[in-house]
């Protein structure tokens, strides 16, 4: 098309193809490094971000063009922020899989950017000069609709709000809920009327947030919170955690599996686990093993209750599940274990991917008992969250130093609650199960995921390694 308007010879539209291909060919070398190798979601991520490449550098090089020309283009600074800024969050946000298939929403957005700050240039150049007196303020009006359409979309996305009074004499519990995601999913069950139980490690912190959701929701009464010691990387603090909460003759209604760690080593456990399988997945399982005899006693009286469990699509980046990561290391062998090589973006990506497999399975034995409860995962969304404090202290500062300013191009925790709100109290979710959703949409689900084999496999040895015996398909159990 720019050969036919005469804009560029053909000598240099062959030089730019062969500059965008180049590029092509040697960016799955970092993606492999960085994505996750061979993973079909790691590779459509680097097509849609090589297509975003390849518009974004036609952009310039006509704007380039019309100034080389002199004087032809015509450069508006509001589009030309409107057009970077779009390009940015689309490749931040393909790169981190938030959008693991093309969305047509997100495309036109990106196109629409670019063609309005680059549009008007490749137009003088075509000798076309039919743009009106009042062009400019059009574009700073689409420039900033571009910009405010793609924070609400591929930002903030879809709200949820609970009702007030909704979940009055509803129990939840909440792993991990003293700051970030799972604080304003406790903020927002509690304003709903639900009585929120903080499955916390540390009660001073626990406690302090209790307190600092009184101050911000005074709606909330004081009876409505409750602290409860659970450390998800000690299978003891759950059993004893389990038996508090049994012993205390709350009702359970909700379950909410929101803690999650990134270690930036690998760290072996007192119970021999891999520290960060521990915390995200074997201490989540114990619990959910230890809690069902409540779920199910909610469900026999018509109450309806839920599993949530958050994940993250950095399972999508997972081919298969490696099994020796659930191995349960002596003391004798916990050295070896700890020089294993270790890659902290992997190692949260398996732990993920057990998430989904525990899911779907928990789903399918909880079907063929004849219970209904509904269990799903969700995506939250890229989120600043306290999720990094274990990594590089580099990295901490810099996310501490940019809180503020990444706030335009990742969630809230606020922001990033809606999806677990929406999970918990949807009413099309009431008895739905076995799903992986984000942004009030379902996900599609890796192919690992979809290994019954892998799903079993993995619930069997999740048995062995928290030292219990029995099946979600007999009869309820008692810790």
């Amino acid at each position: 098309a720019l050969w036919l308007s005469g804009i560029y010879s053909s000598e240099r539209i062959h030089f730019i193809v062969e500059t965008v291909a180049m590029t092509s060919q040697s960016q799955p070398l970092l993606a492999e490094e960085a994505v996750g190798g061979t993973s079909k979601y790691g590779r459509l991520a680097i097509v849609q971000i090589s297509f975003a490449v390849a518009l974004g550098a036609l952009a310039v090089s006509v704007v380039l063009e019309g100034i080389w020309n002199g004087a032809a283009a015509v450069v508006d600074p509001l589009a030309m922020l409107a057009a970077i800024y779009v390009f940015i969050l689309f490749c931040l946000q393909v790169w981190f899989l938030e959008w693991p298939s093309p969305d047509i929403r997100v495309f036109s957005l990106l196109f629409a950017s670019l063609a309005t700050f680059a549009g008007p240039t490749a137009l003088k150049l075509a000798g076309e000069n039919w743009l009106p007196s009042f062009w400019p303020g059009v574009s700073w009006i689409l420039s900033m609709a571009f910009v405010v359409s793609a924070y609400l979309l591929m930002v903030r996305g879809p709200k949820c709000s609970v009702a007030s009074g909704s979940l009055s004499g509803r129990i939840s519990i909440i792993s991990g809920c003293n700051t970030g995601i799972g604080y304003e999913t406790a903020k927002a069950l509690a304003e709903a009327g639900s009585t929120v139980v903080f499955a916390c490690r540390s009660e001073e912190k626990a406690r302090s947030a209790m307190e600092q959701l009184r101050q911000e929701a005074p709606s909330v009464q004081q009876e409505q919170l409750k602290f409860m010691t659970l450390d998800l990387s000690s299978l003891g603090s759950v059993q004893n955690f389990a038996e508090e909460f049994i012993r205390s003759g709350l009702d359970l209604h909700l379950l909410i599996m929101n803690a999650g760690v990134m270690l930036s080593s690998r760290t072996i456990t007192d119970d021999g686990l891999d520290g960060t399988m521990a915390a995200n997945h074997f201490g989540h399982f114990l619990l959910a093993d230890l809690l069902m005899p409540r779920l199910r006693e909610a469900e026999a009286h018509g109450q309806e209750p839920r599993i949530v469990v958050v994940g993250s699509t950095t399972s999508l980046l997972q081919e298969r599940f490696d099994f020796s990561e659930v191995l349960v290391h002596e003391k004798s062998g916990r050295e070896a274990a700890l020089a294993k090589p270790y890659s902290l973006m992997r190692s949260y990506g398996q732990s993920k991917l057990a998430n989904l497999l525990f899911v779907r399975e928990l789903a399918r034995r909880l079907e063929t008992s004849g219970s209904k409860i509904p269990v799903n995962c969700v995506h939250p969304g890229q989120v600043l969250t306290e999720v990094h404090r274990d990594m590089h202290s580099a990295l901490v500062l810099l996310t501490k130093l940019f809180h503020y300013p990444a706030q335009l191009f990742i969630k809230t925790p606020r922001q990033g609650s809606f999806g677990t709100l929406h999970v918990a109290t949807a009413p099309s979710l009431a008895t739905t199960s076995g799903l992986f959703l984000a942004c009030h949409r379902e996900l599609p689900m890796p192919e690992a995921a979809c290994d019954e084999d892998a799903a079993r496999r993995l619930w069997m040895l999740s048995e062995v390694a928290v030292g219990i015996a029995g099946d979600i398909e007999q009869s309820p159990k008692s810790p």
